[in-house]
């Protein structure tokens, strides 16, 4: 098919586009020549190795999306791809350490670790958490084992250290459950102030499988992508 073939090359141009620093990029388009010239794709098939998006490294992703409509008419004219309605795609990632580790940098891996940190502390005594908010904490190390994450920082304005050890769990598919949590170097902190902490991942997020391994976390599941500037009514 070669025009599956030319899409191919179209979808692959706009994801290098989006990812950065990636090994392996592999784009399958299954569908008739047909089909795609209607600006419909029955079926597109992802796999990349060592890629980085907004900071934030993947080992492996391996994506399939269904029922694709695409700006067809655009493309003829060499403009990027983009889609046209909301898709559902099955999405598979593997995140080993030292992807964590390398995207400790990332502003929004630092942002949802400034959340977490706060909302886990506000769980335990409100007044301690706006302190803790008060210094900076420069996090340094992401560990991965068997059912269980370590987060380890320092506390700028005292060079102190604190951490969070904790397992991962799903509570429901749109929902991720730590526990159980000890956090580390906040002796006034009551040591059994804090079970749990659910992290809301949103509507557009479904995890069927979570395994949290030695050095490595592997996420199976299907997200929702919508096309740029999309009315928030599809979201509803």
């Amino acid at each position: 098919m070669i025009i599956g073939r030319l899409l191919a090359g179209g979808v692959k141009l706009w994801l290098r586009s989006q990812l950065t620093g990636i090994d392996r990029l592999k784009v399958k388009i299954n569908g008739k020549n047909q089909q795609i010239m209607t600006g419909y794709i029955p079926e597109i098939v992802i796999a990349a190795n060592a890629a980085t998006y907004q900071g934030i490294s993947l080992s492996q992703v391996e994506m399939t999306g269904v029922n694709i409509r695409f700006n067809l008419t655009e493309i003829l004219k060499a403009q990027p791809f983009k889609l046209l309605e909301p898709i559902s795609v099955t999405t598979k990632v593997l995140l080993k350490e030292s992807d964590l580790q390398a995207s400790l940098a990332s502003p929004l891996l630092l942002n949802g670790l400034t959340d977490f940190w706060y909302n886990l502390l506000r769980q335990a005594d409100r007044t301690i958490a706006e302190d803790c908010q008060k210094p900076s904490i420069t996090w340094q190390k992401f560990s991965l084992d068997t059912e269980t994450l370590k987060l380890i920082g320092n506390i700028e304005d005292n060079q102190s250290l604190v951490g969070v050890i904790s397992g991962l769990n799903l509570s429901n598919p749109q929902t991720l459950l730590l526990s159980p949590i000890t956090i580390l170097g906040l002796p006034e902190l009551p040591t059994d102030s804090i079970c749990e902490l659910a992290i809301d991942l949103g509507s557009d997020v479904t995890i069927s499988e979570l395994k949290l391994q030695a050095h490595q976390l592997l996420l199976t599941g299907t997200i929702t992508i919508f096309p740029p500037y999309a009315d928030e009514s599809l979201r509803n």
